[in-house]
Formats: C-alpha cells, structure tokens, sequence
C-alpha cells in the first residue's frame, strides 16, 4: 500500500510542541521521530529541532543516504508533495557527503583511479544484486549460489580478495578493473582495502563470509607454495568462481592452538598418496567448499604438513549454526580414511605452520 502525501504545512503542523507528533522530511520522505528521538545517538535535541521542517541538508551532512534507505524506513509516514530532490543523494550508489565518510576523498595518497574504483565497485555490487541478495540471505540463511560466485568472480572481485598479485591478469575481459580504467598490474594495496571496505558495506557479516572469506585465506597457500599443476585450471576455477576453496585449520581440540591440531596424514609406503583422519571446526564457507587447504600432523610426528583435500569419498560437512549467520556456511569437517594424492602437498612436509602463519600475507615468504 502506497504512503499518503502530505502538504508542507501539514508537516509543518506536527512539530512536536502541545503533544502533536513530531515530523520531519528527509529527501521528500516524511518520518515521524516522536519515539525515535529519544534514542537517539545525537540526542533527542539534535532531532526534535528540526521538528515540522525541511531536514534533509543536516541529515545529509552527518548520514549516508543508506541510513534514510534501509534504517529509518520504518518511520516513514508519507511523502511531501511536490518535492524536489535533486539535490540529495538518490540512492546506496552514490558517494557521500559526510565528511571522512568517503575515507579516499580526503586522503593525499588516494588518486583518481582510487575514487573510479570505489564507484565502479559500489555501482557493481549495487547493478549486480550482490547487495539484495546479501540482506535476503542474511535474514534466511541462504549460501551463495553457483551463479553469484560466478559472477564475481568474473568481475574481479574473487581474485581482488586474494589480495594484489599476478593472480588479478588472470581475470578475462571485461571485469571492473577495465571498467574503471585500471590496468590490473597497477591495482595497488588502496585498491584492494577499497575493494574491502564496499564489500563490507553491504551490512551482512554472514553473506559478506559467505562469498569472500574462503577465498581470501583459503587460496594464498596455494598461489604462493602449491605445485603447479596447481596454478593452473585449478586455481583459475577458485578464481572465477567455478570452485570454492576455504581454509580448514581450527579443531574442536585446538582452537587458537593451531600447532596442537590432531588432525592426521600419513604417507603410503610407496609415497603415492596420504591418508588423512581427523576433524576440523568452525570452518567458514565449509559446507558448500569444493577444497579444503587443511593443516595436518605428519602421523605421529611433530611435523606438520599442509594438504589441498578436494570434497571426496571419507570427506563429510555438517552445518554449525552461528550467532551472525546461516550464509557463512560454517561447518564441521570430518575425514575418515581420506586418501589424498603425494602432489596435494602445498610447498613441504614440516613446513605447514610457516604456510599457516602467512595464509594472510601473502608476501610474507618468497616462493621456493
């Protein structure tokens, strides 16, 4: 059902004095602030004096136009006829005007290309439908389909989490690099923190780990010290997101203790191949992962060795509820009697906390 419209005298007339409610427009949105003043962060003043007006050069000059979008709808009442807006932000697409709210607009070391690649980013994320689905699936639960990681990672936007690299020349054309002018030997460490920050502004901590933090940490191992027959289709199938890989160290008997892990792999006699026995806890992107870059103890050893297990027979994944969201596809890993070709050793046995220390800089070590 459609909100009323209302004159500007009528609004005008709900200033909040006498025990009238308290209204305010918004880029043409009437909302009544009545209950809405006392709580909130700015003080019940800095709202009920705009009471019965005009609000919508103060409210753009301290809030993203999000914040009228997807946090105050609830206290629309109607809109204002006749109203002009164009002088207001129109939609979550646009930068905005708060100060520091667009950290790269009033930093020195952020260039052009920087600010292109913010708005070709948000545009992306916006146009693609990343950020509807994201807040349908964090309500619901739902993992990211096929299709969505495809589609990022046809953009770009897969390999830009996996940091800055060659790795980003993989990515074919078109992509949001060409789209905003970039040559992807030139994204730097600012393009990819921007990459970052927009990805983060869908609001949606679990569909935001559902589509980029198995990729992010699960991967670099790989780039950096797997094999390489590795580099090749296979690592070209994470990146344009045919395959989801994601990283599974953490055990339910060694959480933070990453070099007690239990988990582990014994070489057959012939060294063709590992067996692998073991569980892994609280891994995100887990459910729906086609690889598992999994940290394991060299039999009974001390050594520690690092494996890419691929989603096979011995291999099974139970969802783990958590209190943010379904989407992340956290879960719990078990291998029972996993048999792993030799050549799904990434980099050498014993070496495994090295690769695990630096799965999230991956120039820490020089590749072998």
């Amino acid at each position: 059902m459609s909100k009323p419209t209302y004159s500007r005298a009528q609004v005008q007339a709900n200033d909040g004095t006498g025990g009238k409610p308290a209204w305010m427009i918004v880029n043409g949105e009437v909302l009544d602030v009545t209950k809405f003043a006392g709580g909130h962060p700015g003080g019940e003043k800095a709202i009920l004096d705009y009471a019965g007006k005009d609000a919508t050069k103060i409210f753009y000059s301290l809030h993203r136009h999000e914040v009228l979008e997807k946090r105050l709808q609830r206290l629309k009442v109607g809109n204002v006829e006749g109203y002009d807006a164009k002088s207001a932000p129109q939609t979550w697409k646009q930068l905005s005007p708060v100060p520091y709210a667009e950290i790269d607009m009033n930093q020195s070391f952020y260039n052009e290309s920087h600010r292109r690649w913010r708005l070709v980013v948000r545009e992306w994320l916006f146009d693609e439908g990343v950020l509807e689905w994201s807040e349908t699936a964090e309500m619901s639960g739902e993992y990211p389909t096929k299709e969505l990681f495809q589609k990022c990672g046809r953009a770009g936007l897969l390999a830009v989490f996996q940091g800055v690299g060659p790795h980003l020349s993989r990515v074919p054309e078109p992509n949001l690099f060409t789209k905003a002018g970039i040559k992807p030997q030139d994204i730097d460490l600012f393009h990819i923190s921007i990459a970052v920050e927009e990805h983060k502004r869908l609001c949606c901590p679990g569909a935001e780990d559902g589509i980029a933090s198995g990729i992010s940490i699960g991967l670099g191992p790989v780039l950096k010290f797997g094999p390489k027959w590795m580099q090749g289709d296979l690592v070209q199938s994470i990146l344009l997101g045919d395959k989801v890989i994601c990283l599974a160290i953490t055990e339910p008997y060694a959480g933070s203790d990453v070099a007690g892990v239990l988990a582990t792999a014994v070489k057959s006699r012939d060294g063709s191949h590992y067996v692998v026995n073991g569980t892994k806890k609280w891994i995100t992107n887990a459910v729906f992962a086609d690889y598992f870059t999994t940290l394991v103890r060299l039999g009974d050893s001390k050594d520690l060795a690092m494996l890419l297990i691929p989603r096979t027979e011995g291999v099974t994944v139970r969802s783990i509820p958590t209190d943010y969201a379904m989407s992340a596809g956290t879960g719990l890993i078990s291998f029972e009697n996993v048999v792993v070709p030799a050549d799904h050793l990434i980099g050498k046995e014993g070496e495994g906390m090295k690769y695990t220390m630096c799965v999230c800089c991956q120039t820490a070590f020089p590749r072998d």
